[in-house]
């Protein structure tokens, strides 16, 4: 079966990077505002069904991965926490819930794909012409 290409409306995607964004910057301000990661983990779950096959599904999974492992890997560092270890599993989780969320944030304003594509030196030689010797 033939992949079809999906054409996406400019607005459509620009919300869909918009909410991105701001999902993960609710995620950050989780350390503040305990809540607001809960509502980066509906925004990532309601994004991924909403803006499918725009280019944006791999950033809601990421969000969604991203809660459920802090989340699970926080439990853990709670109750280990007992017997010391689990302050260095908390510093664990936050590290990576920090790498994670600015990680994603430098990828959403990265340069997309198109602009920036490496191509072999081969590829290059096929299309000189005789003028650009």
């Amino acid at each position: 079966m033939k992949s079809e290409i999906q054409v996406v409306p400019p607005i459509k995607a620009f919300a869909a990077k918009k909410l991105v964004m701001i999902a993960w910057l609710l995620y950050l301000s989780g350390f503040i505002i305990p809540l607001s990661a809960i509502g980066s983990l509906v925004i990532g779950y309601i994004g991924k069904k909403d803006y499918a096959g725009m280019g944006y599904d791999d950033d809601f999974s990421k969000l969604i991965r991203t809660f459920w492992w802090s989340l699970g890997l926080s439990i853990v560092g709670i109750i280990l926490a007992i017997v010391f270890v689990g302050y260095f599993i908390l510093l664990g989780v936050t590290i990576f819930v920090v790498y994670r969320a600015i990680s994603g944030l430098i990828k959403l304003n990265a340069f997309s794909g198109d602009s920036w594509k490496a191509v072999s030196y081969t590829h290059l030689r096929a299309h000189e012409t005789r003028e650009d010797l």
